[in-house]
């Protein structure tokens, strides 16, 4: 029902709306002025047990016991809480973030006696133990709850989480050119998932590394900010060393509710006096642990480099190719070519001369 009833004038009195506040916008007092409205909650029911990603039904019937006024029924996502809790109303679908609740009133003033009847669904994002309240409200300057009703809620997991690798830098050798230098690689990757059928519980980046060279250390940097690094002792060379860094709280930040966002890490080797060069070899996991549809992580490619060598080797063969093409045109510049003549001819000539 998106209408609220009056018993009293036997008709619908006012059409019903909805948003979202924090819990310390509303308010509660141990007494009420005796004009203005009071929602009191004389029935309601609410899922005690759910399951990840399923819905569960709630129902109420909140009572305007005092005089005109706005009125509304509350669902609050506790502070605390696992996880996000989705309201469904009517054609209304909203995501309640913990420390926030739904409202659902009246869109002007009722009379004494009118009722909020209503219904719909909630989905729970996360497994574990919810504490939801229920309230009965009014307005005056602010929201005022005037009746109160909490529930626990055991969220199970709806089946075994499951895992997925990406391996977004696989054994990548990082060049260490000779001398003391810093080098960078600069990795960026695209995460994708829908976050009505995915819920991500964990993200871990696991990192190992190997140099051919002593190194000062690998520092590793999300979206330019440093989460982490691996350190080598003097004369530690071909050592494989390694990290697992937790990365969830990071990535859900940068999402910020959308389903698709570009992150980059960058590694970042520092190294001493190094007289023959080397390598740094990096391999790189993203661990997702989530239930529901897989998530997807695409890693754009690369522009396609060469090193300094490979392009001397291409310069040769093109100027090679470029003077044969020339010859066989006959713009090349032809040998200089010395004719000599045979001795007896010479011979022949100068007696020839003395007759």
């Amino acid at each position: 029902m998106s209408q609220a009833y009056s018993p009293y004038l036997g008709r619908y009195v006012r059409k019903l709306t909805s948003s979202i506040g924090s819990i310390y916008d509303a308010h509660t007092r141990s007494y009420a002025s005796p004009l203005v409205a009071k929602g009191s909650l004389i029935s309601y029911s609410f899922p005690s047990s759910a399951e990840v990603g399923k819905e569960a039904p709630w129902n109420c019937d909140v009572h305007n016991i005092g005089t005109d006024g706005v009125i509304a029924f509350g669902i609050v996502n506790a502070e605390g809480n696992p996880g996000k809790i989705t309201v469904k109303w009517d054609t209304l679908v909203v995501d309640v973030e913990p420390g926030y609740y739904w409202k659902v009133y009246t869109t002007g003033p009722v009379p004494n006696c009118t009722h909020i009847i209503t219904n719909g669904k909630v989905v729970f994002s996360t497994k574990g133990n919810y504490t939801v309240r229920l309230w009965g409200m009014h307005q005056e300057e602010t929201w005022y709850y005037d009746a109160e009703v909490s529930k626990n809620v055991v969220v199970n997991g709806g089946g075994d989480t499951k895992t997925k690798s990406f391996a977004v830098l696989s054994s990548y050798g990082l060049n260490l050119p000779i001398g003391w230098a810093s080098v960078f690689k600069n990795q960026p990757l695209d995460l994708k998932y829908d976050p009505k059928k995915t819920t991500i519980a964990k993200v871990t980046l696991n990192v190992t590394a190997v140099s051919t060279v002593d190194v000062r250390g690998l520092t590793i940097l999300m979206n330019n900010n440093e989460i982490g690094g691996l350190g080598w002792p003097a004369f530690d060379a071909n050592k494989s060393k390694s990290v697992t860094i937790d990365v969830t709280g990071r990535i859900a930040q940068n999402l910020e509710g959308v389903s698709s966002n570009t992150f980059e890490f960058n590694y970042w080797i520092a190294y001493g006096i190094n007289l023959l060069g080397g390598t740094c070899t990096i391999t790189a996991t993203l661990l997702f642990e989530y239930t529901g549809e897989d998530p997807n992580v695409v890693i754009p490619k690369e522009p396609f480099t060469l090193e300094w060598w490979q392009w001397g080797i291409i310069g040769g063969v093109g100027i090679l190719g470029a003077w044969a093409l020339l010859s066989s045109k006959g713009y090349a510049p032809s040998p200089t070519i010395i004719v000599t003549q045979p001795y007896e001819y010479i011979k022949e000539k100068l007696e020839e001369r003395k007759r």
